[in-house]
This record gives structure tokens, C-alpha cells and sequence, in this order.
């Protein structure tokens, strides 16, 4: 019976970490009024990279991503969409260049992902595996399905060279500067050193 309800807790989670949820603790923009089909509604390009830059999270510190957020621009609605992953990378540039960025970490995969989207709404996605995140370096996000129909994503207009998008199978995506809202919440980062005046722990430092 373990393996049976192992089996069933899993399939649970993988429900439970696409979620609908309250605004990241760190993002680049939350107001963004354009609709970008790409990658989970549509028939045609179902793979995109995103190139976040350091400067897109200014209070954002180097530690562990530990849950990462899409903000959606389409009808409130319930959809399940198909071969969901969610890679990450990061490079020292600020450029995406022309070709799909290779290397990258595999931060979530479902073969099936169903969740109920609100219009204007951050789409929370937790991490098992916590990712490494190094706050002087730009963040490359991928995002991919095979589901032809699903919801929109809410945008800006970013770097010019912001995007790549394509096929799932093509090698040559198209770059364009359609940066999709997107978050992402840190763990606490480590404290090595207690601080040498312990009023301030005590909370009566002022």
C-alpha cells in the first residue's frame, strides 16, 4: 500500500505546485496590458525564453528561488494544459542572442497541470528542487507545452532581444522584447556572522 499512496501524494503535488496565488515577493512589472499567446495558447510556438535582467529585480538578493510566477492577461477560467517545463539559467550578458539558449536547469515538469486562472492573476509555480540564484547575473526563463489552447500571459516591452520564441521543434525562434510579467520568491539567505551589538536581535536597538 506504500508505493500505491507514495504514487497518489506525488500526483497531488503536481496539481497543487501550478497554482493561483497572491503577487510574488520580487518581479519586474505587474501592469503589464498586452496578451502574449506564447507558450500556453497557442497552436504554433509552444516554447519561449525569457532574458531577465539584475536590474529587472533591484531588491532582490543572491539566494534560492524557491517558487516562480507567471501573471496572466486572459478570462478568468479553468484549464489543463499538457508536457509543462519550466527551465532556468542565468548568463553574464544582456542578450538573448538568436539561437535557444542550451545548459539550463529543469526547475518543473508535469505531464499534466489543470488550475483555475483569474484575469490579471499571478500564477504561482513552486520549485521541488529549489534553483540557485545569483543576483548580479541575468535570468534566462523557459517555458513550453504541448497543449495548443490555454490561457494568455500579461506583458511589456522589454529588451529589444527580451524573447525567443518557436516551435517545439524549430531551431531557429524568433527574438522579439515581449517580456512576460514574471516573480519569483527567495529563501532567507544565510546568516554566518551574529551581529556584535545584540540589541538589535533583542529588538530594542533603536
Amino acid at each position: 500500500m506504500k508505493p500505491v499512496k507514495t504514487l497518489m501524494a506525488f500526483c497531488a503535488w503536481m496539481v497543487m505546485a501550478f497554482t493561483v496565488s497572491a503577487q510574488p515577493s520580487y518581479f519586474n512589472n505587474a501592469s503589464g496590458s498586452s496578451s502574449l499567446d506564447e507558450p500556453f495558447n497557442s497552436s504554433t510556438d509552444q516554447r519561449v525564453q525569457w532574458l531577465y535582467l539584475p536590474g529587472d529585480f533591484p531588491t532582490a538578493h543572491s539566494s534560492n528561488i524557491t517558487d516562480i510566477y507567471f501573471r496572466t492577461n486572459t478570462g478568468t477560467g479553468s484549464y489543463t494544459l499538457a508536457d509543462v517545463s519550466v527551465s532556468l539559467g542565468q548568463i553574464s550578458g544582456n542578450s538573448l542572442g538568436t539561437s535557444w539558449n542550451s545548459g539550463l536547469t529543469s526547475v518543473y515538469t508535469a505531464t499534466s497541470a489543470s488550475l483555475t486562472v483569474l484575469t490579471g492573476g499571478w500564477i504561482k509555480v513552486t520549485l521541488p528542487t529549489p534553483y540557485a540564484y545569483d543576483n548580479t547575473k541575468s535570468l534566462i526563463v523557459e517555458a513550453s507545452c504541448s497543449s495548443t489552447s490555454g490561457f494568455s500571459l500579461a506583458h511589456a516591452t522589454g529588451t529589444p532581444t527580451g524573447r525567443l520564441y518557436g516551435s517545439l521543434v524549430t531551431t531557429s525562434p524568433t527574438a522579439d522584447g515581449a517580456l512576460a510579467d514574471f516573480g519569483f520568491d527567495l529563501a532567507c539567505p544565510n546568516i554566518t556572522q551574529q551581529p556584535k551589538d545584540t540589541t538589535i536581535c533583542q529588538g530594542t536597538n533603536t
